[in-house]
């Protein structure tokens, strides 16, 4: 059964909430609703529809064209005073331009949603727009910064948020890992391992490990983080290509650290291979991105 046009709102609201899980269903979603206002000719409803391919469409690879899908979306909902939908917009964003790697562009929408959001009192938006804001001002080195943000985020987060509180946490450990303060790294990520072991969240698992990895290597103690991450290899953790790339860079510094470089030229060897094979994946995913953007208009 179809959406109906009396229930579009829950459709499209339940789809905003299911995109990491089910980022198909979702993307979906945003085309039958982008339909339905071609069909009852509601510029508003369109874009809720943009939006919602948009925000999907990220975790899909189709990177480009979202950020047309969302840049389309965001005049609309200005036009109709749609605060919430304009503060995911510029949230949506953020992704993006984090992808594109430009930090700056990236902050900057991430401090529009986050007032707007602060200002309607869209309280679970307002405190992941602050843990978003810490995590652009930490890619820009700015991580005392991003230190307060992460802090602010943690004070509003409730004790039954273990998503938010296992990558909280996971942050403030990467910076203070950054300001070499390594107890209060340790801390934080000791308990952010803890809440992603509750929800059995092994991305958040495995950046912890890597983060100790760092830490262990910035104290010196470079047979600690080769044992640590060659365990991590050989396990049945999932681990994406790019967590197996970073795990060879951070032994291949800890070979270097113990002279041994030989086996720090074949882990540098490979996470460069594993880089170069990301990078021609993304090629792909841009280009059909390109290609599908013929019909991303109804």
């Amino acid at each position: 059964m179809g959406i109906q046009e009396s229930n579009i709102d829950i459709h499209f609201e339940k789809g905003m909430t299911m995109v990491l899980s089910e980022p198909e269903k979702s993307y979906k979603t945003g085309e039958e609703i982008a339909q339905i206002s071609t069909e009852t000719d509601n510029e508003h409803l369109l874009a809720k529809g943009y939006l919602l391919k948009a925000y999907s469409g990220f975790f899909l690879g189709l990177y480009k064209k979202s950020f047309e899908l969302v840049n389309a979306a965001i005049p609309i909902f200005i036009h109709h005073n749609d605060l919430k939908n304009q503060a995911a917009s510029y949230n949506t964003l953020g992704f993006i331009y984090n992808y594109f790697d430009d930090h700056e562009k990236r902050l900057e929408f991430n401090l529009k949603s986050l007032t707007i959001r602060e200002q309607i009192k869209d309280h679970d938006g307002f405190i992941r727009s602050l843990n978003n804001t810490g995590d652009s001002l930490l890619c820009l080195k700015r991580n005392h910064e991003a230190l307060t943000y992460f802090l602010k985020c943690l004070s509003f987060t409730e004790s039954d948020s273990l998503e938010l509180l296992c990558i909280t946490h996971s942050n403030i450990a990467e910076t203070y890992h950054r300001i070499n303060n390594f107890d209060e790294c340790n801390k934080h990520l000791n308990l952010s391992t803890e809440y992603a072991k509750q929800i059995n969240n092994e991305d958040i698992i495995i950046n912890n490990i890597l983060i100790q990895g760092k830490v262990f290597n910035s104290q010196g103690k470079f047979i600690k983080t080769i044992e640590l991450l060659q365990n991590v290899l050989a396990s049945k953790y999932k681990k994406a290509k790019e967590d197996i790339s970073d795990l060879h860079k951070i032994i291949s510094i800890a070979y270097k650290g113990l002279h041994n470089y030989q086996k720090s030229l074949e882990n540098i060897n490979k996470h460069f291979a594993l880089k170069n094979d990301l990078n021609k994946e993304i090629q792909k995913k841009d280009l059909k991105s390109t290609n599908d953007g013929r019909a991303w208009l109804f």
